[in-house]
């Protein structure tokens, strides 16, 4: 029986997949099997995963969403632990999975751990914008833990919550924190970290990809449910990703907004620039990660954010 299930939700990742499972294959002092979740890709991504041909790897259908597929695998899967990993992530070695299930275990319960980030298929030296993207999270600040960085979590405790909330297509990973929050879980970063691609940044551009990711959570902690209804016809599945062109969604935008009554629009906007004061620290956080220095973002914490509220 294996202690833990790794869950991989996909969907034309049939070119990705290998490297993932030869690193799964490696993995030691820790029994588990694998659960690949696809939500109907079209590049022969089933047909792969049946070829593996190991009893330790199965394919589990599900529909398109990744919230519904790790659900999917959930339920496929008989271990007492459940992890959550993207298909384009890389394991820093041999021991990874048996270490981050050892730290869990050894963590106060309730707790779901996950892992900081190295960006991986970007030129060296590193650019200042993913050495920040990765300091970031280190830290376990609001807003900074999202499904790339893998969620280790126990079964008791996903059921518990009732697992992922598929409700607005996106988001899923930050309405898991939110709801494992609610429930007395603490989150504690695991002790290695986890390699991930820079692929969609690359493809659609960091500023563009940054863009979009802060009006997505922003629009997610206002409660804005119009913008994820947009998203899913704006926004490419990764597969299918390429450079964005932010006007079409910004213009939904302006017509979604300029449709609600002032007082709904004066609410919406109250909310937004909460937002931007929760995550005014970012500021003081790239100054540090330029600077190599620990001065800025305790700075901002204490004298510019209680100002913006």
């Amino acid at each position: 029986m294996p202690q833990l299930s790794v869950i991989l939700p996909v969907l034309n990742e049939r070119h990705t997949l290998p490297a993932l499972l030869e690193s799964l294959r490696a993995q030691q002092g820790v029994a588990f099997d694998v659960i690949v979740c696809d939500g109907g890709s079209t590049d022969g991504t089933q047909a792969y995963v049946e070829a593996v041909a190991e009893p330790s790897v199965r394919f589990v259908g599900a529909p398109t969403g990744r919230a519904a597929q790790m659900n999917a695998g959930a339920r496929a899967s008989a271990a007492p632990w459940l992890f959550f990993l993207h298909a384009d992530s890389s394991l820093p070695g041999s021991t990874f999975l048996a270490d981050c299930l050892r730290h869990i275990q050894q963590a106060p319960a309730p707790a779901v751990g996950h892992c900081s980030l190295v960006f991986t298929g970007i030129p060296a030296p590193k650019p200042l914008r993913y050495a920040f993207l990765e300091a970031k999270t280190t830290t376990g600040r609001p807003y900074t833990i999202n499904g790339d960085q893998g969620c280790l979590i126990s079964r008791a405790l996903f059921e518990r919550v009732g697992g992922y909330d598929g409700t607005w297509g996106v988001m899923e990973d930050q309405r898991m924190v939110e709801a494992t929050r609610a429930a007395g879980a603490a989150w504690v970063r695991l002790p290695h970290a986890l390699g991930t691609s820079a692929r969609r940044f690359e493809r659609e551009g960091f500023a563009q990809r940054y863009i979009l990711m802060s009006i997505m959570m922003s629009g997610w902690r206002c409660g804005f449910a119009p913008l994820f209804e947009e998203v899913h016809d704006l926004y490419p599945q990764h597969a299918d990703s390429e450079l964005l062109e932010m006007a079409p969604l910004l213009r939904k935008m302006r017509d979604l907004i300029g449709s609600m009554s002032p007082s709904d629009q004066d609410h919406l906007w109250a909310q937004v620039a909460a937002f931007a004061s929760e995550n005014a620290w970012q500021a003081g956080f790239l100054l540090d990660t330029y600077f190599g220095t620990r001065m800025w973002t305790p700075l901002v914490d204490r004298l510019v954010t209680p100002w913006l509220e």
